[in-house]
């Protein structure tokens, strides 16, 4: 299943976007992150490095950066783009909500 949605406030154009919807455990990171904030990112320093690191079935990513800033800001790129598909997957289902075990419809 894929959502079509346009969003106005997406860099791209005002084109239609293909966007899936959230996975349980995208779900579970995206209410994780809204109960604590940036406390809840999953970036970790190992030794001199950082590491988004990963989160139950969300995997993290495979680049190791060299400052928090740069692993924030990468985490945050997927942050926005999984805030977007939620929001495309509320305009079909308003009704949806976010719970500790994924998506679920009331």
């Amino acid at each position: 299943m894929t959502i079509q949605a346009t969003d106005a406030t997406a860099t791209e154009p005002a084109a239609a976007l293909d966007l899936p919807p959230l996975t349980d455990g995208e779900a579970e990171l995206l209410c994780h992150i809204s109960m604590w904030g940036s406390d809840g990112y999953p970036i970790e320093r190992v030794g001199r490095s950082w590491h988004w690191r990963t989160w139950r079935t969300v995997r993290g990513s495979p680049v190791v950066y060299k400052t928090k800033r740069a692993a924030t800001e990468a985490f945050e790129a997927w942050h926005d783009l999984a805030l977007r598909r939620w929001a495309a997957f509320k305009r079909i289902y308003p009704t949806a909500i976010l719970t500790g075990q994924g998506v679920r419809i009331l």
